[in-house]
Order: structure tokens, then C-alpha cells, then sequence
């Protein structure tokens, strides 16, 4: 999806740039895109904001995004006492 870097002969094109149709929700890619784009901060009580990167991320292949997404969880939600201590 994100590697065509010119518009493809005949398809359906918006001031010169290939449109591509996905089935995600809009807010979904919101989200995910938010996070490229100025990799915007977890908000640790919306879960359906960090559950919808992943989602995205797992669908479209964007791992590295995804691991850093993750990371950030994790700084934030640490799952032991000595990663809370060091927080």
C-alpha cells in the first residue's frame, strides 16, 4: 500500500496521487496514522487508541512501528516492580 510511489496507468488518482481504498475504520487510521507522523504519545487510558495502531500495524506489515509502539507500552505500563521502580 505505502510503496507505490507513482500512479499506477489508469487507476483512480486525486490531485496526482494514486487513492487507495482499505476496508479499515477511520479511526483506526487515524491513529495509526498519528503515530507516524509525529509519533504521538500513548494515551494510556484510551485502549482503543493503542489497540488500533497494533491492529493497523500487524495488518499493513509495519513492525518497526509496531516493536516502538510496544516499547512505549511498556515504559508506561511496566509488568514488574523493578521495571515500576525504574520508571
Amino acid at each position: 500500500m505505502f510503496a507505490v510511489a507513482s500512479p499506477i496507468q489508469g487507476s483512480e488518482t486525486f490531485e496526482g496521487v494514486s487513492v487507495v481504498r482499505v476496508s479499515d475504520k477511520a479511526g483506526d487510521l487515524e491513529e495509526f496514522l498519528s503515530m507516524i507522523y509525529g509519533y504521538k504519545l500513548l494515551d494510556i487510558l484510551c485502549y482503543g487508541s493503542f489497540e488500533s495502531v497494533l491492529r493497523i500495524a500487524d495488518k499493513y506489515m509495519a513492525n518497526e512501528l509496531r516493536e516502538e509502539y510496544l516499547k512505549q507500552l511498556e515504559r508506561l505500563l511496566p509488568t514488574t516492580l523493578e521495571q515500576y521502580d525504574t520508571a
